[in-house]
């Protein structure tokens, strides 16, 4: 069974200017943090809403190319993954990506991150698992939208069941950010789906 994410419409919305060009940086970590107000993280997870966004602002010198407020979403997770691998505790090796050619708008990559590092902090570490855990990745562009799947394959932790209230208010919250939808079930192996346009 399919249990859509529950999003709150009295929430604040994104500023307009959130997706523009000339945004600062870390503002996109700075408005969820502000939107999220009330709901205390870990010093270690805002360490990696920081270097996520940190690294977004380096990697976009590298690869903007024609592209100029784009960045290409493999190249940018594979490398956002590989640099707090660490701080998620995570083997950077368990991940296997199935992605289209996508160029995303540069502050949705952020988005689409920041949702990711939050997925992945919720895998149970130590003996969550019988072994580590084998995680899938994938994205399409389909009829104008990114639809983005992540899924955890094998043997999960019984109790992974469903998401912490501190990960499901982030996600509620990118969701709404990216006016996009999203479902997860946990009944056999994790999957979570997001779907959003690019535009």
């Amino acid at each position: 069974m399919i249990i859509p994410l529950q999003i709150n419409d009295t929430q604040i919305f994104m500023e307009k200017n959130l997706f523009g060009q000339d945004y600062a940086p870390e503002s996109v970590s700075d408005q969820l943090l502000l939107q999220l107000n009330g709901i205390e993280f870990s010093d270690s997870f805002i360490e990696i809403l920081r270097r996520t966004e940190q690294r977004a602002n380096t990697f976009r010198r590298f690869y903007q190319e024609e592209h100029l407020e784009e960045i290409q979403l493999l190249t940018f997770l594979r490398d956002i993954l590989q640099e707090i691998s660490h701080l998620l505790e995570i083997c950077p090796g368990s991940i296997t990506y199935d992605f289209d050619d996508i160029w995303l708008q540069k502050n949705k990559a952020i988005l689409l991150a920041i949702l990711l590092d939050c997925l992945l902090a919720e895998i149970p570490k130590g003996n969550g698992f019988g072994k580590e855990p084998q995680i899938k990745i994938q994205c399409r562009f389909q009829y104008g939208k990114l639809e983005f799947l992540y899924g955890i394959v094998g043997d999960t932790d019984p109790l992974f069941k469903n998401l912490s209230p501190h990960c499901n208010s982030l996600i509620e919250t990118v969701v709404r950010m990216l006016n996009g939808k999203s479902s997860f079930h946990a009944e056999e192996n994790f999957c979570f789906e997001l779907s959003f346009k690019n535009a």
